[in-house]
């Protein structure tokens, strides 16, 4: 049977979905491949390079699923953004936002 999602091993917890490919990332990806940086630093580089690019405060809450009330640096949440404007901002980010030379 096919899945609506991408990622369909991932549950539902309390905040989303987030949490656990959080736990999956932490406990497998990054250990097969020594990284450094965890999951959530990933959320953080994002929002600053989308924020440098000009991108809105409500497409990067959109990208990253910030929810009202519950960022805190960005405030705004929006649902039903066209996949057009996502894709948009996402391709606006650099290849490798967080790497420093």
């Amino acid at each position: 049977m096919q899945s609506e999602r991408l990622f369909s091993d991932f549950t539902c917890g309390r905040d989303g979905y987030g949490q656990s490919a959080s736990k999956w990332y932490n406990r497998t990806f990054r250990k097969e491949h020594a990284i450094e940086k965890d999951f959530h630093s990933f959320r953080h580089t994002t929002q600053v390079a989308l924020d440098v690019t000009g991108v809105s405060e409500r497409v990067i809450n959109a990208i990253l699923g910030h929810a009202a009330g519950k960022s805190m640096s960005l405030t705004l949440y929006e649902h039903g953004l066209p996949l057009s404007v996502l894709h948009k901002a996402i391709n606006k980010l650099p290849i490798n936002p967080g790497r420093r030379a």
